[in-house]
């Protein structure tokens, strides 16, 4: 979320949008909501939250590519809604509803004048992920030219390129020729401490290469 803020002032922002697919108990939108308050004072630079969630957990696993094996019907379920909601106070916005239904309405809310610049997918499904990512998909100046993402099940045991979460990375990056998804090359250094570098292993960037920013703007001698 500091990254986002850093990316935001860099290309003349002042306000950012950040949002967290699979909110379960609430607890990570909640500390979302406070490293944007802390973040806010250092820099300045405002935040719209959201959170998605289906409100009950889990659906269905769909395919093999859900890793079934590994996670089912109704886990992580929210609980008391209106306590969450209450406990958010209007500092974040909570959207109930299976995410293929949902994200548009993401898409829909954002702007230029406060892009989104974090998106932390905690859905674990390859098809709930697979439906998040749409979140990528409106004109290139709803977004940051680079997105900070966290992704909870690249590293599930069992995890690999044709099942979860790496699965629905990996489509997206064949089927987009300027949204790509790549691991975060600012994490390359691996710190010693084992919670923090499995940490590093979560974190990816989104490169939005049709942005702006990221066009030439003149043309180069040879």
């Amino acid at each position: 979320m500091l990254l986002a803020a850093d990316i935001a002032q860099q290309f003349g922002k002042s306000e950012i949008t950040v949002c967290e697919f699979g909110v379960a108990n609430g607890k990570g939108l909640l500390s979302m909501i406070a490293i944007a308050e802390q973040i806010q004072r250092e820099t300045n630079v405002k935040y719209r939250i959201f959170g998605f969630d289906t409100g009950e957990g889990h659906p269905e696993p769909q395919s093999y590519k859900d890793h079934p094996e590994a996670l089912r019907l109704g886990q992580y379920p929210m609980g008391d809604r209106k306590d969450l909601e209450e406990r958010l106070a209007g500092r974040a916005e909570l959207v109930i509803g299976d995410i293929k239904d949902t994200v548009d309405d993401l898409l829909n809310r954002l702007s230029p004048s406060a892009p989104l610049g974090f998106a932390s997918f905690d859905v674990d499904f390859y098809s709930s992920t697979k439906h998040a990512l749409r979140c990528i998909s409106g004109s290139a100046d709803l977004y940051s030219p680079f997105i900070s993402m966290f992704f909870d099940r690249v590293n599930l045991l069992g995890a690999n390129n044709w099942c979860g979460q790496l699965a629905a990375i990996n489509e997206l990056n064949a089927e987009n020729e300027r949204r790509k998804i790549d691991i975060d090359r600012t994490l390359l250094t691996v710190p010693k401490h084992r919670q923090i570098r499995r940490w590093y292993a979560n974190m990816y960037m989104c490169h939005i290469l049709d942005h702006e920013a990221r066009q030439c703007k003149t043309d180069r001698p040879v």
